[in-house]
């Protein structure tokens, strides 16, 4: 597009290298322009805007359950795959910044055992053009108590003959089974 002089050339004088494509930056180009009278140069600047950080919303956040309120594994599977799914919802449904970011599993451990307990953690990557990364969040299973068992004493070697009626007899039989019992556990009977 030059116009006058005595026949004018252009060309390339300097010339930064592009920019890097996930960090931004400019590059500006130096041309210079040349004819038998004269000699100048004129230059433009390519900008390329960096993407922006990604931000994960509502970052997935560790849960608790105890294991007295499940009935079965089956019921502790359950929960335990709801959290994933309302955990992994809520992540990558939050999502923001960097080039089309995606979310998904990596990697999630199998659901503690019932009476066991124990801890089970789930890794989301991260993901986009210039970005990878994890995040991760665990789910734990508090275990029942231990069972404590009150054993009963030493056996009962009785006679008949050492109760007036058989009144005195139940209530000594109570007595004897009285000292029979439990605690920690679920709830035990």
């Amino acid at each position: 597009s030059i116009t006058g002089g005595c026949d004018p050339q252009g060309s390339i004088k300097s010339q930064d290298a592009a920019p890097a494509l996930c960090e931004g930056g400019e590059a500006t180009v130096v041309w210079t322009i040349t004819d038998l009278c004269e000699t100048f140069d004129v230059e433009a600047t390519w900008k390329l805007n960096a993407p922006t950080e990604i931000s994960v919303g509502t970052p997935p956040s560790d849960a608790m359950a105890d294991s007295c309120t499940f009935v079965d594994q089956d019921a502790v599977d359950a929960a335990y795959a709801q959290w994933i799914t309302a955990t992994t919802n809520a992540a990558v449904g939050s999502i923001t910044g960097g080039c089309d970011p995606q979310g998904s599993i990596k990697s999630q451990d199998a659901a503690p055992a019932l009476c066991e307990g124990g801890e089970a953690t789930v890794v989301w990557t991260i993901t986009d053009l210039c970005e990878t990364f994890d995040v991760s969040a665990t789910w734990k299973l508090n275990a029942a108590p231990a069972l404590v068992i009150n054993e009963v004493g030493d056996d009962m070697d009785n006679s008949s003959c050492d109760y007036a009626d058989q009144a005195a007899l139940d209530l000594a039989f109570q007595g004897f089974l009285d000292q029979f019992g439990a605690s920690g556990g679920c709830s035990p009977q």
